[in-house]
């Protein structure tokens, strides 16, 4: 224990050793940490130079108010003079308008093409025949009913005017007299009505219109605008109750009925319990056009004239037509000159920028998001947020057992709670009618708590950006809709619960630190059995971290271990976890000839100078060596070393030479099948396409040898797992190379899926020369294939699906003849799949006979599979080969019994599918004769 006379380390002590540990790891972290820092300077700047580019954009003249150089005092001198009369409808909304235009009040008038007809759909005979749509005569439709169907019809004869009525002294107000209209859509604002500067025609409603009755209207208002008014009948039409009404609405819906055609309906009145001493109405419009260009802002409707209609229809039937409330105008409240502004970082909505939060560094950037709000509350929020993020980070830490399971988790959770809460809880806390405490509930998650915060900081900065004044003060706390208080309140509160006590071990030393205060610390020298009692004694209570170099201590301290290796987490667990995960032995295992057995143990023995504990097992040609006292890297350079030799052959690229090909041999279209509903991807080495399994296929793996008879036979198997170059399933494969006889060779492949259907496709990829590996080409061999079919291929050897005769041409071999014979004919040589004879399905049957006629030898081939692939080794390139000779383009043959190529993606080719519970047969035999 330390000498405690002295006192306990000072805080600058422990502070120092703190730092200089922290300044060791971040030092071995260097290229990680200037990404850190990098990232946040890189968004910001890129945010700067959009930002600067909106707001050139935006500082145009055409997205200013309107101006024109006038003489206004009439002396020749121009002025120039801004004002809405001189700006388009986008230009109105920047403009000062101290009193703002009358406008005449309009109804919503549907578009000729969309006035409701008779259809199939709506049946109702009182309707319009559709004819007058082609000549835009339809007339607006009116609905209603109500309890008195007498009181119901005088009314919705009063609404509507027989007449137009002005009064040219005062024009303005005498238009009231009048129902006028538009099919325009309306605006969220009515500085500038679009009915009367968009080039589309003003309607006014009558009982009856005259054969010509187009008239010109005039609107003075801060510019005079004429505009051509057209008449348009009403059609005034009564329904039994408002149950038909709504299905009429519903049914004219374009998205209502199954022709999706538009029948619309100007209005539609349900005078309920109306009476002489009581009025009681339900009006239907059209709120079609409500929602705004803008998310979350909506546009004026055009409902206050159906309103008053009804109101003055009502007043003059019990009162007489001289009583009447007119609607002479309307008009938009008074606004300053505005400036279009758009502060990017806020409508990004609640980013979290990362290393963003230094108010100096914002304030140098010039995003409004912060440089708006009070500095002091964003540093409070953030630093609260850090701190909680760390604490929760420690918290869920003894979850993870994994650190990449741990990333991918964080990940996950960072984009779910950004997507649920840009989708999801924005709208609960935009609802008023969301109960406030749910909010609250919600906020208990970090993430929520953390959109919140930056969700109240984008809205204040929105709001002061656009009206000149300042973001989110202190004072702003305060207010009713502002839930930045309860964020704070309930980050800060978690951040205190959520501390967790720690340990620190450095240096050789022991620090323990109990909700962050520093109780003891241990020096080396007596570090054993104090430590043990400081460790036991403490974690009855807080949570401990040790780090050490030293195992031995670790493991008595301990419950778990974790083990890191230049600064990234590689496992986690008990001592006897590790011990039985990471432990044991490993076990090389390398099929050769007898005559190299010894070169093959001094080649292990070669792995690492300190290498000892070396375990031969000949019988099943495996080695067996601690792996505590291996060396990798010297495994690795020993194996580069041997696959430079001529003497052996580990592995052998693209040629396949001799190797058992799969899972699944030949050419898969695209690396991809699907089987039983799913996708399965496989890895492409050919393009795009998959050959004899993927880069990694049965012929690069390593198996083992499970029997051997010098004199019989030899079988090796091999476990493919699920998910090995794509391929679904576990699979258990064996294969049994077989003398029989004198001049026979048999070669038995077996596979058994163990929990998943998959494909399965084995070949043997042997090339034959029968006049000997270095007595030149093949294609003076005679070969005769009893296939009078093949499937035929495209540009990419990959089958087109069908299946054609070979006869009468260059692939017919029904009768024996040279190879070559007709090579002149062909691109480059053979490598087509036969279709086999096949008269007793599943049995052998003879397939091939090939003839070497120097020689004399011969060999034929019997199998029990459905195709051959005939292939003339076409793409041999100066191989170098046995006794270093060179193996040139067609220096042998390949005759490669299989299923169908791309079977998995054919389904009028034998199915490759094999379900667990089954078993993949294939059967070869090899005789060779001389003559």
């Amino acid at each position: 224990m330390a000498d405690t006379s002295h006192g306990p380390s000072s805080f600058w002590t422990q502070a120092d050793a703190l730092l200089r540990k922290n300044l060791t790891y971040q030092k071995r972290n260097a290229k990680t940490n200037c990404r850190l820092i990098l990232f946040p300077f890189i968004l910001c700047i890129l945010l700067v130079i959009t930002q600067s580019l909106l707001d050139h954009e935006l500082n145009k003249a055409s997205r200013k108010c309107g101006c024109k150089d006038v003489d206004i005092n009439g002396n020749g001198q121009l002025e120039k003079v801004c004002g809405l009369q001189y700006s388009d409808a986008f230009q109105a909304a920047t403009c000062s308008i101290p009193s703002p235009p009358q406008w005449p009040p309009l109804l919503q008038i549907p578009a000729p093409q969309y006035r409701a007809v008779r259809s199939e759909v709506i049946p109702f005979t009182d309707l319009p025949n559709d004819s007058c749509r082609s000549t835009g005569s339809c007339p607006v439709t009116i609905l209603f009913t109500g309890n008195n169907q007498s009181l119901g019809e005088n009314l919705a004869g009063n609404m509507f005017p027989s007449s137009f009525t002005v009064n040219s002294s005062n024009y303005m107000d005498s238009l009231a007299y009048n129902a006028l209209g538009s099919d325009t859509e309306p605006k969220r604002d009515n500085f500038i009505d679009p009915a009367f500067i968009e080039n589309s025609t003003l309607y006014y409603v009558q009982h009856q219109c005259a054969s010509n009755s187009t008239l010109s209207i005039s609107v003075q208002s801060v510019i005079e605008f004429q505009k051509e008014a057209a008449c348009v009948q009403d059609l005034k039409l009564w329904r039994n109750s408002s149950s038909e009404i709504n299905e009429q609405l519903f049914k004219g819906y374009r998205k209502g009925n199954s022709d999706e055609k538009i029948n619309e309906i100007l209005a539609a009145y349900d005078f309920l319990n109306s009476n002489g001493n009581n009025f009681n109405v339900s009006i239907w419009y059209n709120s079609t056009y409500k929602e705004g260009d803008i998310q979350g802002q909506f546009n004026y409707l055009r409902v206050p004239r159906f309103v008053n209609l009804v109101s003055n229809a009502y007043l003059q039937f019990f009162q007489g037509p001289g009583t009447k409330m007119l609607f002479e105008f309307v008009k938009e409240m008074p606004k300053a000159a505005s400036k279009i502004n758009v502060d990017l970082a806020s409508l990004l909505g609640t980013l979290s920028l990362h290393g963003l939060f230094y108010s100096y560094f914002l304030y140098i950037a010039g995003l409004k998001f912060f440089t708006l709000n009070d500095y002091g509350i964003q540093i409070v929020f953030y630093f609260i947020y850090i701190n909680l993020q760390i604490s929760v980070a420690f918290l869920v830490a003894a979850f993870f057992s994994n650190v990449k399971t741990a990333t991918v988790v964080g990940y996950i959770g960072v984009f779910g709670t950004g997507l649920l809460g840009g989708f999801l809880f924005a709208n609960f806390v935009e609802d008023s009618s969301f109960p406030r405490g749910w909010i609250i509930v919600l906020e208990l998650y970090p993430g929520f708590s953390l959109y919140r915060g930056l969700y109240e900081f984008s809205q204040y900065t929105f709001t002061g950006n656009a009206m000149g004044t300042h973001g989110m003060r202190w004072g702003n706390l305060s207010d009713s809709k502002n839930g930045m208080r309860q964020v704070l309140i309930i980050m800060f509160v978690e951040w205190q619960w959520k501390n967790l006590s720690s340990v620190n071990l450095f240096n050789g030393g022991l620090l323990i630190n109990k909700l962050g205060n520093i109780v003891e610390y241990w020096i080396r020298s007596s570090f054993e059995k104090q430590s043990v009692e400081c460790s036991e004694a403490c974690k009855a209570r807080p949570a401990i971290i040790l780090t050490t170099h030293s195992m031995e201590e670790a493991e008595a301290l301990c419950d778990r271990l974790g083990v890191f290796v230049d600064g990234s987490l590689q496992c986690i667990g008990n001592p006897k976890e590790l011990k039985g995960r990471y432990g044991g032995s490993y076990v090389f295992t390398m099929t050769t000839s007898l005559d190299h057995e010894q070169e093959v143990v001094m080649m292990v023995q070669q792995l690492s100078p300190m290498l000892n504990g070396l375990t031969i097992h000949l019988e099943h040609r495996s080695l067996r060596c601690q792996k505590m006292r291996s060396e990798l890297q010297m495994y690795f350079m020993q194996l580069r070393l041997l696959k430079a030799d001529s003497q052996f052959l580990l592995g052998n690229d693209s040629t396949y030479f001799g190797n058992i090909v799969g899972r699944v041999a030949n050419r898969i279209t695209g690396a991809q099948f699907t089987l039983n509903g799913t996708l399965y991807k496989l890895v492409p080495n050919e393009g795009k396409n998959m050959l004899h399994g993927g880069p990694k296929g049965f012929s690069e793996v390593v198996w083992k040898v499970h029997s051997y008879n010098k004199n019989s036979h030899i079988t090796f198997t091999y476990d493919s797992f699920d998910g090995e170059e794509g391929f679904p399933g576990d699979l258990s494969v064996s294969v049994t190379y077989m003398l029989i006889g004198t001049n026979r060779l048999a070669v038995k492949m077996f596979a058994q899926p163990l929990n998943k259907a998959t494909p399965v496709n084995l070949a043997l990829h042997t090339y034959w020369n029968l006049g000997g590996h270095n007595s030149g080409n093949i294609l003076s061999h005679t070969i005769q294939l009893f296939g009078s079919q093949i499937t035929p291929v495209d540009n990419d050897l990959l089958p087109t699906g069908k299946v054609t005769p070979v006869k009468g041409t260059p692939f017919d071999f029904l009768e024996p003849r040279e190879i070559g014979s007709k090579f002149n004919e062909l691109p480059d040589g053979y490598d087509i799949n036969y279709v086999l004879e096949d008269l007793n399905p599943g049995h052998l049957k003879k397939v091939a006979v090939v003839k070497e006629n120097i020689s004399g030898r011969k060999l034929e081939l019997w199998t029990n599979k459905p195709g051959l692939q005939f292939y003339t080794s076409n793409k041999l390139d100066n191989v170098k080969g046995k006794d270093g000779f060179i193996y040139k383009k067609h220096a042998g043959i390949c005759l490669e019994t299989q299923g169908f190529p791309d079977s998995v993606n054919q389904p009028n080719f034998p199915s490759q599918i094999v379900n667990p519970g089954e078993t993949y047969k294939h059967v070869m035999i090899y005789r060779f004769t001389a003559s």
